[in-house]
């Protein structure tokens, strides 16, 4: 990072960090300029990605009026972006304190049902209770693909968020040579790996949130 915090570099490229934002999925999130063209980017789930901007193609830069003004905006100025390697790390104070409450709320669902697995004296919560977490940020994992070899069924699952978009996905296998699975039939292993999958991309996007709750952040079905 350089010249305070209005320029940073990610992956060998600089950007300016402007006053300017844009609404986009009920926030209003700050645009970063690409020093080299000068192209609009916004950060979102921790990356940056490319948006088209009012009167842009003419040069102009003019920008969608906000449909309201909220505490939202504020909240996106205690944005500070850190730069480590190629990788941005976003701290976002509202952010934190937000999943801090899904935390809380979680843990008395997962104590309440038992949905985790007690190992070696680490509590893993298994799927059921990523799913429950997957409820309250209203996402949801489907298997989008699956596949079979002579050792193992391999299982791909994406989150999906209400307005259809992905936000992560995670793949997945059981093996036939599992000592657990070993002697099951093959619809129960293409089960446990599908599952697997599941727990998978949660985990890939929230495991910091199971973290903030006191738990493993591996999905129980991984390590049985």
């Amino acid at each position: 990072m350089s010249n305070g915090k209005s320029i940073v570099t990610i992956q060998g490229e600089k950007y300016k960090r402007t006053s300017e934002f844009i609404p986009m999925n009920g926030m209003q999130l700050r645009i970063y300029r690409r020093v080299s063209d000068n192209q609009p980017f916004v950060l979102r789930n921790r990356q940056l990605e490319p948006v088209v901007l009012m009167g842009e193609v003419k040069g102009q830069q003019k920008l969608p009026e906000p449909k309201e003004k909220t505490e939202k905006i504020e909240e996106v100025e205690k944005t500070e972006i850190i730069v480590e390697g190629t990788g941005v790390i976003a701290k976002e104070a509202g952010i934190i304190k937000q999943a801090s409450e899904y935390a809380s709320v979680l843990s008395d669902v997962i104590e309440k049902q038992k949905l985790y697995t007690n190992i070696k004296g680490r509590k893993y919560v298994r799927v059921e209770g990523w799913q429950v977490l997957g409820a309250l940020l209203k996402c949801r994992a489907v298997i989008t693909e699956v596949k079979e070899t002579p050792e193992y069924f391999e299982a791909t699952a994406e989150i999906i968020n209400q307005r259809g978009e992905v936000m992560g996905r995670g793949v997945a296998r059981c093996y036939f040579s599992e000592k657990n699975w070993q002697d099951r039939d093959k619809y129960a292993v293409l089960s446990m790996a599908q599952t697997r999958a599941i727990g998978k991309a949660y985990r890939n996007n929230f495991a910091w949130i199971l973290g903030l709750a006191g738990y493993e952040p591996t999905p129980a079905e991984e390590v049985e």
